[in-house]
């Protein structure tokens, strides 16, 4: 990939390279480095560049203290981690690496003790070309199982409270 020439690709591999670090049992991950011939995380001004992006997202589901549990795909070209946060919710991170299209998954949870509701974030292709950051949503009838469209080329990010 050429991050000049596509700033999402470095987005999602930031998101997939810690989170699968962190998940197969790294204490600590550091990106680096910050700043270089074609900045990836901070520019030389100090603004956030597309891996910075791509690792705020995996904050907004996973902070420390909490555990990532077992999470499957069976398409090739999304990846999902789940974790199950300490405050008693639920995160869940896709990637979408199909550059021309969005997917849509069916989420299934064993046990759900969640909420209904809750909140996506997204970033990737479309986020940018539309001269935006983080996307914040909210996320609705959330359940044992539902549905999660991921747009095309992209990090979603779903973070579910526990149950009132």
């Amino acid at each position: 990939y050429l991050p000049a020439l596509n700033p999402a690709a470095t987005a999602l591999f930031s998101a997939d390279a810690m989170a699968r670090l962190l998940d197969t049992g790294a204490y600590t991950v550091v990106w680096s480095p910050i700043h270089a011939l074609s900045p990836s995380f901070l520019d030389n001004k100090n603004q956030p560049q597309p891996a910075y992006y791509g690792i705020k997202l995996l904050h907004q589901v996973a902070l420390p203290g909490d555990t990532f549990v077992g999470a499957t795909s069976q398409m090739d070209s999304l990846v999902v981690y789940a974790v199950k946060r300490r405050d008693g919710g639920l995160g869940l991170l896709f990637i979408n690496k199909d550059f021309s299209r969005s997917v849509v998954t069916t989420v299934s949870v064993s046990s759900y003790s969640y909420a209904t509701k809750g909140t996506r974030y997204d970033y990737g292709k479309l986020t940018i070309d539309a001269g935006k950051t983080i996307v914040e949503a909210p996320i609705e009838n959330l359940g044992p199982t539902f549905t999660v469209e991921v747009p095309r080329y992209s990090v979603t990010a779903v973070v579910i409270p526990k149950a009132p």
